[in-house]
């Protein structure tokens, strides 16, 4: 009941005063894994019991909250020879007690029961989870027929007899020799059984499947029965796979390790998915093994989700593998997608020690570690360490992936010379589906005027980015290089709906080639204003250079929310604006207001240096000191400071009157003549999790050490400032050393691109040579990916390359976003130059987050009535709490699940401990292409008025082997980047649950002090303090916002109040043990605190 799964081995030999009596070991997962020694054992005492030859959860039989344990012991005898017995032993606070709360015993001779036993789920949906149990020799008018025996789970427990059994009827078939839970195949709410008989006959064919559908008065069937081919035991290991294609139906595994087509006994495993009439009767994918006797498929099960993509994951043991060593053994892991599960293994690991058998048991752990990533465990029970055959478990942790190696989306313009993908962006969500779009742009495009440019929109669904744009503008003037530049600007208005903005360096509106930046408003329809083609006409807001050929717009980007007002803000640079000095450059800020952007910067800034070429790059710096407002980072990159051409890059602070005026809070310079630091600019996210933003600057002239190869830099924020930018003391750094290649030309944030909670970087090289590649100059690009120590030392995570000679593949690179709504961010890259089928006609392409195209899953922000989202850094309309929604779903298929949440000041880190569990819910019969899931929302309730908080939200399975998902959160953002703001002016400093203030501005605050005890069981003292006499409100609410109890409604004197609840509701019923929150609010400030309920 730790929220950690723990660990089960089984050592059915084991020898402790008696002959292979064997044993069971329960090792507790923790933060760090399980534990280095085991937690509780158990044995026989009795000779050749072959204890734990089978072992299991038994999930939850008597629905006490906590998983209990079922274990086999087939050649157990008291009375009869190898009658064997099954045990249950039930989990409770303290972990599970070395006395069985159940057994039994077949009672008949050599029936070996318990040669295999398994969590069925909750076969009739009486709320108890049920359990089967095998006995492939039992004898019932055909001997060795085999028999399976189901236990339905109740409040008491396990049954004293069996609820269900079933045979064959054909002797020696071996049925029961292995059983599984299949999941619910058929997705009708009731989870199913399968059996497996190695020797079953049927006209030519040796080895069969038995599947038993659930129902509501138990199970019923066979439903269906697969069959194999001659002599090759099949059925010799079945398994529910979970729902390895998202579909929504569960689908189920047979091994049949005497497979011998082509080679002796090298194996097979088969998948057969489900369907609204249960499982198919022939396989979709199967699976060889690789060397004669290697056994493939003696072993085989789910192996949860174990890279959190939200497709279950198979595994396979091929424990005689000779490789390099004999009978040392191979496991394989087998990823599932949309498509099914993938044709080759994404893992394989060997034994590496001769006669191990690594692999003769493979399964998934759940998730030992409590990071939402599904563990997978594998034993060697030959391996020989002091001593003979004493054997071996190893546990591997499951984890995010980094980008699809291939791209999952490309688009291209089919017109020559366009330089279509000269810029790329993540527009964010501009028609509030939850799912992010993204803007390419063509700088050259002609359509009616030469090179008037244009830029195109693409919308996310949750089969990914659609091929054919929803909308596309022109620049409706001639050389004009509309969609130069092309960015997300954020929700401006604030109608929950982001904004686009487009950049068209070239334009003329009253001053020759100025330049020109334009905004158009998100709508539902996902077509801007205009209709499905726009011009600069039908923009929502314009803003223009001023002065000829000023570069304005040739770089934008969203600012964040640099005055903390909840509303998006944006920044245009004109690298050759002249205020003073030629071509000195300059940087505009406008703010973003309820009616849309303002018509006039807030903020303007230059550098007073010559040909300096600021404002080239722009962007926004996240929250580089860690105020809570988002700061701005501008790039000159012919910048002399005071050496020639080395660039710079400057970051200001931004305050809630915008950003501030002045010097730069930061910068930074290259130190190499003509190295052009600061050609590309952005804000790099949390990297190392800290918990303030970091930047990432590009300078593709450096040289590293090849001439032009090109550098980037990392340089994490701080408060106080850090010290200023050089190329010794970045915190990160990396070159191409490949003449010419440009490394830096581009640099972004690519969100959170495996789900672990850090900012990742994408860097651009357009004119490099890929590492082994014929074409020239095709451009690459490469991702790098945070953690808690930041980017490690060594070679990029991922890259990517252009594929034609010339490509300039990386010119441009962006987040994407999360297109499809998995809860990981994607990868768009323009190149602007690539041929296919036109010269020059530029290309664009997505990758998608997390290895693969996951389950939409869709974690949002919403308004509290969950009436339309909240864009990233909006503004909730309640002062203290505002609601969040997803798609509530498991890798299971149709299940049982329920959305947990926490919620935390943006200064705060999450710890886990104040989270909140909404109701278990069963997921919805599939939808084509969705599934089976369900929408569920939180309203989170408690905050500060004009707080800036940050959340995440993970689902939790009531099946133990897919116990929870990774947490999930905004996907642009790292999980420790602020969301969303509260309405109002931020009033007060909240404290810390149990924490009394001792400045002289204490008393000057509205504020909760503390509650003793908390957690509490029947009564609690509240204790509070109201700075001035006013009406003030202490209520209880629930995890889900509704109020349970009004405390204090009246008007009081100013002081410190003491308030005593019961815990219990108006109507005077006690509240369930759980999570509440305590509100405190007048009409010009509100304060909240968690108070957790025991049984």
């Amino acid at each position: 009941g730790d929220g950690y799964s723990d660990l089960l081995v089984g050592t059915p030999r084991y020898d402790s005063g008696q002959v292979d009596e064997g044993a069971v070991y329960l090792f507790y997962g923790g933060a760090n894994g399980p534990s280095s020694s085991p937690d509780w054992m158990i044995e026989a005492d009795l000779a050749n019991a072959w204890l734990g030859y089978s072992i299991s959860t038994a999930g939850d039989v008597n629905g006490d909250g906590y998983d209990d344990i079922l274990v086999g012991s087939p050649h157990f005898e008291l009375g009869d020879f190898a009658e064997g017995i099954a045990l249950v032993f039930l989990g409770s606070a303290s972990g599970p007690a070395h006395s069985a709360d159940w057994y039994y015993q077949s009672n008949q001779a050599s029936a070996y029961f318990g040669r295999s036993v398994a969590y069925l789920g909750d076969v009739n949906r009486d709320g108890y989870d049920d359990i089967a149990v095998g006995a492939d020799r039992y004898s019932n008018g055909q001997s060795n027929e085999g028999r399976v025996y189901a236990f339905y789970g109740s409040a008491a427990g396990v049954p004293a007899s069996p609820s269900w059994t079933a045979e064959v009827n054909q002797a020696g078939c071996g049925f029961g020799g292995s059983v599984s839970g299949a999941g619910d195949v058929n997705a009708d709410g009731y989870p199913d059984l399968i059996v497996g008989a190695s020797n079953y006959i049927t006209g030519s064919t040796i080895g069969a499947a038995f599947l038993y559908h659930g129902s509501a008065s138990g199970l019923t069937g066979p439903n269906r029965i697969l069959f194999g081919d001659d002599d090759i035991l099949f059925g010799e290991c079945v398994a529910g796979a979970g729902d390895v294609d998202g579909d929504g139906y569960a689908d189920v595994l047979v091994g049949a390790p005497n497979y011998n087509e082509g080679s002796t006994y090298t194996g097979k495993a088969y998948l057969y998915p489900g369907s609204s009439s249960g499982v198919a009767a022939d396989p979709v994918w199967e699976y060889e093994g690789e060397s004669t006797y290697a056994h493939f498929g003696a072993a085989l099960g789910t192996a949860g989700d174990v890279n959190g993509d939200g497709y279950a994951d198979v595994i396979v043991g091929s424990h005689e593998y000779t490789g390099s060593l004999e009978e040392e053994g191979v496991a394989y892991v087998f990823y599932g997608y949309h498509t099914g599960l993938s044709p080759e293994p994404v893992w394989r690991t060997e034994g590496n020690i001769e006669f191990a058998s690594y692999g003769t048991s493979v399964a998934t752990a759940g998730d030992l570690n409590g990071d939402g990533f599904s563990d997978l465990v594998v034993g060697a029970p030959y391996v020989t360490n002091g001593q003979a055959g004493e054997g071996r478990v190893y546990v591997y942790f499951g984890s995010g992936d980094g980008p699809r190696t291939t791209a999952g989306w490309v688009t291209e313009s089919n017109a020559a010379n366009t330089q279509y993908g000269y810029s790329v962006a993540g527009a964010g969500d501009i028609n509030g589906d939850g799912f992010d779009d993204v803007l390419v742009g063509a700088s050259n495009f002609d359509n009616g005027q030469i090179f008037e440019g244009a830029a195109f929109l693409f919308l996310g669904s949750e089969l990914g980015l659609n091929a054919i744009p929803s909308w596309y503008a022109e620049g409706e003037q001639e050389y004009a290089s509309f969609g130069r530049s092309v960015a997300g600007a954020g929700d401006v208005n604030g109608d929950g709906l982001e904004d686009i903005l487009i950049g068209a360096d070239n334009y003329t509106q009253t001053e020759s080639r100025e330049g020109a930046a334009f905004l158009w408003h998100g709508s539902v329809t996902g077509v801007p204003a205009g209709g499905p083609v726009g011009s600069p006409a039908t923009a929502d807001w314009a803003a223009y250079g001023g002065q000829e050929e000023a570069g304005f717009g040739f770089a934008i980007a969203s600012a964040g929310d640099v005055d903390g007002d909840g509303l998006a803000d944006v920044i245009v640079g004109a690298y050759a604006y002249d205020n003073g000095q030629i071509d000195e450059g300059a940087a505009f800020v406008y703010l973003g207001s309820d009616d849309g952007l303002e018509e006039t910067p807030q903020w303007f800034h230059d550098c007073d240096h010559a040909n300096a070429y600021y404002g080239v790059s722009v962007g926004s710096a996240g929250d580089f000191n860690g105020d809570g407002l988002s700061d701005v980072i501008v790039g000159a990159i012919r910048y002399d400071h005071p050496t020639a051409g080395e660039g710079a890059a400057f970051v200001y602070l931004g305050s809630s009157a915008g950003v501030l005026p002045g010097a730069p809070y930061w910068y930074a310079e290259s130190n190499e003549e003509n190295g052009n630091l600061g050609y590309s600019v952005a804000g790099a996210g949390d990297i190392n999790g800290d918990g303030i933003g970091d930047v990432v600057v590009g300078a593709p002239e450096m040289d590293a050490p090849a001439v032009d190869g090109g550098r980037a830099f990392v340089w994490y924020g701080g408060s106080p400032a850090p010290p200023n930018g050089n190329p010794t003391n970045a915190a990160w750094s990396a070159g191409r050393n490949e003449l010419g290649a440009w490394f830096g030309r581009s640099v972004a944030s690519a969100g959170d691109l495996d789900n672990d909670g850090y900012g990742d970087i994408i860097i651009g090289a357009p004119l490099d040579t890929a590492p082994g590649s014929p074409y020239e100059a095709e451009g690459t690009a490469f991702v790098y990916l945070g953690s808690a120590d930041g980017i490690g030392v060594g070679p990029a995570d991922w890259y990517g390359s252009g594929g034609n000679d010339g490509s300039r593949y990386g010119w441009a690179v962006a987040c994407a976003g999360d297109v499809n709504g998995d809860g990981a961010s994607d990868l768009i890259v323009g190149a602007h130059r690539a041929n296919h089928g036109q010269v020059d006609e530029g290309r664009a392409y997505l990758y998608y987050g997390n290895g693969s195209r996951g389950l939409a899953r869709l974690p949002r922000q919403w308004q509290t009535d969950l009436s339309r989202p909240i864009a990233p850094l909006g503004r909730s309309n309640e002062p203290d709490e505002f609601g969040v929604l997803a798609r509530l779903r498991s890798p299971e298929g149709r299940g049982m699940a329920r959305l947990v949440t926490e919620v935390e000041s943006y200064a705060n880190s999450f710890d886990g401990v104040g989270t909140a569990a909404g109701a278990w819910r069963r997921t919805s019969v599939p939808t084509t292409n969705g599934g089976s899931y369900v929408v569920e929302g939180q309203v989170l309730p408690g905050l500060a008025s004009g707080g800036l908080y940050k959340w995440r939200l993970r689902f939790e399975s009531k099946n133990p082997l897919f116990p929870r998902s990774p947490w999930l959160h905004l996907s642009a953002n790292g999980e420790t980047e602020a969301d969303v703001r509260m309405f109002g002016t931020p009033s007060y400093v909240e404290n810390e649950p149990g924490e009394e203030g001792t400045n002289a501005s204490d008393a000057l605050r509205l504020a909760l002090s503390r509650t003793s005890p908390n957690p509490f069981r029947s009564e609690t003292s509240v204790t509070w303090r109201l700075p001035a006499a006013s009406d003030v409100q202490l209520t209880v609410h629930d995890v889900g916002g509704r109020r349970i109890r009004t405390l204090v409604s009246e008007a009081r004197d100013a002081g410190v109040w003491t308030t005593e609840w019961n815990g219990r509701d108006e109507e005077g019923r006690p509240v369930p043990a759980g999570i509440y929150w305590l509100r405190l609010s007048t009409k010009s400030e509100t304060a909240r605190m968690k108070l957790v309920r025991l049984d």
